[in-house]
């Protein structure tokens, strides 16, 4: 019985002890890491401002992949947040709501893990040489929480190190962006020999076209093969002017002779004449070749030629089969006078 009264005894002084500390510790709390991210500093911000591209570098998305989360609908910036489930003790439950945010400085944020009340996040970004450096912080209050003031003394040792890994895996994320976005061009004046092909005609919003010439393509070389013809050349496609959106265009694959007989329905032969043309040597993802039709003007005032008919893009390497985007090579013509 006296050794029960003594534990008791030692118990309750051991209680009013730590309560006694807690009261002289320090009831706010800040954590931070930093990382130099060797992009400009819009590719790093892009992915934390979109709550959606947090499943791509977030260490808690990358621990529990079957969190559930929920959109609140509004994507990035100032409103955005997400809420999400989890039965991973080191995930939980939790909301996360962007407070403000101003382009390429700063994005600021409260975060409420398992209703303990929120903490403020923020992100900034400050170009640095060879960069950016992205800050990472959280701050929070304990008040007069007393147990939590004990987990504020641990919370950088636990959460300092996820800081760390999520940036790191930011840094990666906007490495493989920035080399997406990657491209090179050049231009010069040379003459397009006349071309025989098999084509067809569509029309889609920009988005679609991929698709659309993936099936054409198919359907062409099915027809090449039956027809007893040769393909001589990388497919192509002839484009209009869009209108409202839409792009009208006739995908085509070069051949080596007309066809001895009748085409299916919906297929054509075309001889496209010889001419001078402008061409765009483009290296780079495909959804980037806008930037090569911005700059023809300029060379063709440069050269001292106007448009003499509609431009087309000649793809010499498959852009669904090269993982490096700077390998994928598109020609594309403009012919003038």
């Amino acid at each position: 019985m006296q050794i029960i009264l003594s534990i008791l005894k030692f118990t309750f002084f051991l209680f009013l002890l730590l309560l006694m500390v807690s009261l002289f510790l320090p009831s706010e709390t800040h954590i931070e890491r930093s990382l130099v991210i060797k992009q400009a500093p819009e590719v790093a911000y892009n992915l934390v401002n979109k709550l959606s591209d947090w499943e791509k570098w977030s260490p808690w998305h990358k621990i529990d992949k079957k969190m559930q989360i929920v959109y609140n609908g509004i994507s990035e910036g100032k409103g955005a947040s997400y809420s999400w489930t989890s039965k991973h003790d080191k995930v939980g439950n939790g909301k996360l709501t962007i407070m403000d945010a101003k382009p390429f400085e700063y994005i600021l944020m409260d975060m409420d893990f398992q209703g303990g009340g929120p903490a403020r996040c923020g992100f900034y970004f400050q170009e640095a040489d060879g960069g950016t450096e992205v800050k990472w912080t959280m701050d929070s209050d304990a008040g007069w929480n007393l147990p939590a003031r004990y987990f504020g003394l641990l919370a950088d040792y636990f959460v300092g190190p996820h800081f760390e890994e999520g940036l790191a895996n930011l840094a990666s994320e906007s490495a493989k962006i920035a080399l997406a976005n990657k491209y090179t061009m050049s231009f010069d004046l040379g003459r397009v020999p006349p071309t025989k092909i098999l084509a067809m005609s569509s029309s889609c919003p920009e988005a679609q076209i991929g698709g659309q010439l993936a099936g054409i393509y198919s359907t062409l070389m099915e027809t090449i093969g039956n027809a007893e013809l040769q393909m001589i050349g990388p497919p192509l496609a002839i484009y209009k002017a869009p209108e409202a959106g839409i792009f009208s265009f006739k995908a085509g694959i070069p051949v080596d002779k007309k066809p001895a007989a009748a085409l299916p329905a919906g297929i054509e032969f075309i001889e496209l004449p010889a001419s001078e043309a402008i061409v765009c040597h483009f290296n780079g993802a495909y959804n980037k070749t806008g930037f090569a039709y911005t700059r023809f003007p300029l060379v063709m005032k440069e050269k001292g030629k106007t448009p003499a008919g509609d431009p087309w893009e000649s793809y010499v390497t498959d852009p669904t089969s090269v993982k490096d985007p700077l390998s994928v090579r598109t020609e594309i013509y403009w012919p003038v006078r």
